[in-house]
């Protein structure tokens, strides 16, 4: 297998994780990349959580991957109790992307994207 189609099928086997484990963007943080190095794919980026994570790593072994965790859950430590934000405004838009011209806005006073910002 080629390096290029190698690194598709991660990229396509990752694609199938997030829809399955975190299909809605605007509600779960699922930032993960993979690398293969040999015969073992390094997991990098960032979850929301830790069942999140879980769900990750036990779809990639069912699949028989061998996996390097290399991922971040977040809040990240470093925040410490600095994991919630204030809306002061009586309907928050939830985005996939920062910006006024990014998609996915839909109404709502979900929190869990905002988690993290102070």
């Amino acid at each position: 297998m080629s390096a290029g189609s190698a690194t598709t099928a991660v990229d396509s086997l990752l694609l199938e994780a997030r829809k399955t484990l975190a299909p809605d963007r605007r509600t779960a943080v699922f930032d993960v990349r993979g690398e293969l190095q040999g015969d073992r794919v390094v997991l990098k980026g960032e979850l929301q959580n830790g069942e999140l994570k879980k769900g990750l790593l036990r779809f990639l072994e069912d699949k028989g991957i061998t996996v390097v965790d290399s991922l971040n859950v977040l809040p990240h430590p470093s925040l410490g109790g600095a994991t919630f934000g204030v809306v002061s405004i009586s309907v928050a838009n939830i985005r996939t992307k920062p910006g006024h011209a990014a998609g996915g806005v839909v109404p709502g006073a979900d929190s869990r994207r905002v988690s993290g910002v102070v």
